[in-house]
């Protein structure tokens, strides 16, 4: 049986080279697996730009950035019974989501799941056939990658939108912890995570003092984010 995966990828390609990062994550994703089609909504921030791959939605929104503002639009515009929503400064390894989806099938509990990244995490070698269950960010959950059941939603709802970026990683594991719904790292899927193409380069970059700066509003809307969360 063929599976299908709704993927959900957030970009900013405002210029060719970051337009081409999103490229070749499409690309490297397309060809990464035989018996999965991908469905792929790119919410994209440049309304001038547009991706012409097979199975592909550009969406433009109409509000004020948030991750997972843009995320939640992604995640409502497909029906599929598996949902990833990633950056777009990714590139995926043959059977990435083949992997995962085999896990969740003989384990339907598992609602949600992050791959191996060998940038962050180095290789894999010694991990293959082990599953680590946890919430820890950059750790078990991998913010840039989560690959979901559909029917986690109906769970936790929609993706908190009480942070704007940073933190959002965080307040997605508290969401999972809240409502007891394991996630796991499963280290036979590989997918990498190139931040460096978004973080670093010249017309990307932001100094360090405004990313502190900017960072410690989030910690404040992150915090008053997970109260909500907890009296709900």
């Amino acid at each position: 049986m063929k599976h299908e995966v709704d993927m959900v990828i957030l970009s900013w390609a405002k210029n060719d080279e970051l337009k081409k990062v999103t490229e070749d994550g499409i690309r490297t994703c397309i060809i990464s697996e035989k018996n999965v089609k991908f469905n792929f909504y790119i919410v994209e921030t440049n309304s001038e730009v547009a991706y012409d791959f097979p199975n592909t939605q550009t969406i433009y929104p109409s509000s004020n950035f948030g991750y997972h503002k843009f995320m939640n639009i992604g995640v409502r515009e497909g029906n599929s019974k598996y949902v990833c929503i990633c950056n777009n400064d990714l590139t995926y390894e043959k059977g990435w989501a083949s992997n995962i989806i085999e896990l969740m099938e003989a384990n339907p509990q598992v609602k949600s799941a992050s791959p191996w990244c060998p940038q962050t995490q180095g290789d894999n070698k010694d991990h293959i056939g082990k599953v680590y269950q946890g919430h820890r960010v950059r750790a078990e959950l991998a913010g840039w990658c989560i690959f979901q059941q559909r029917d986690v939603y109906d769970t936790i709802g929609q993706l908190h939108e009480g942070v704007d970026f940073w933190f959002s990683d965080n307040i997605y594991a508290d969401q999972l912890k809240i409502n007891n719904v394991p996630h796991v790292l499963v280290p036979h899927s590989v997918v990498n995570h190139h931040e460096d193409m978004i973080g670093k380069t010249g017309s990307t970059a932001i100094d360090e003092e405004t990313k502190q700066k900017y960072m410690m509003g989030q910690q404040e809307k992150y915090q008053k984010a997970l109260a909500s969360l907890k009296k709900a």
